[in-house]
């Protein structure tokens, strides 16, 4: 799967177990209720990874980027602390 869609899930998760209206929801992330919306529809187009992992740290949910060592695989990992 790929990392963004991964990202983009746990943001909805994230939302969802807080049980928030989209303008609540709005009001933590720092966005309108419209670009809630487009998370819960899951619009990845209109999202970079980087506001993903935004949402995420507000939401109380760390992100760590790791990087296997040279040989190991030619792709990034991401993990969720």
């Amino acid at each position: 799967m790929e990392r963004k869609s991964v990202l983009l899930m746990k943001v909805q998760e994230r939302l969802k177990a807080k049980k928030w209206t989209q303008v609540e929801a709005a009001r933590h992330l720092g966005v309108g209720q419209s670009r809630v919306s487009d998370i819960q529809q899951g619009k990845i187009h209109l999202f970079s990874m980087e506001m993903l992992i935004d949402f995420l740290e507000k939401l109380g949910q760390p992100v760590e980027l790791t990087f296997p060592k040279r040989g190991k695989s030619k792709t990034n990992n991401l993990e969720h602390a």
